[in-house]
């Protein structure tokens, strides 16, 4: 997240995502996540999408995730575990 123009904005981790050998990184709403840019027909909430993460040694895995609602214009966009999340 960046504050731009006064109000906060996600924007793509430089470098991507780093894992450290052995360990992951808990991806959801607020924290580290992956958001689909440039798409060329809209995503319903509720539909499911094929991904694959590609890892900088070569090696891939493939996923299929749910589509989400994005919330951040209703004002409840926070980072989950914070007195804000209670829903």
């Amino acid at each position: 997240m960046a504050m731009v123009d006064g109000a906060t904005s996600m924007q793509a981790v430089d470098g991507g995502i780093v894992l450290e050998a052995g360990r992951g990184k808990v991806l959801e709403p607020g924290g580290f996540h992956v958001m689909l840019m440039g798409l060329r027909d809209t995503l319903a909430p509720g539909e499911e999408v094929d991904l694959s993460l590609v890892f900088s040694d070569g090696s891939t895995q493939d996923l299929v995730v749910p589509v989400k609602a994005f919330t951040e214009e209703e004002g409840h966009y926070h980072a989950p575990g914070t007195g804000d999340h209670d829903h």
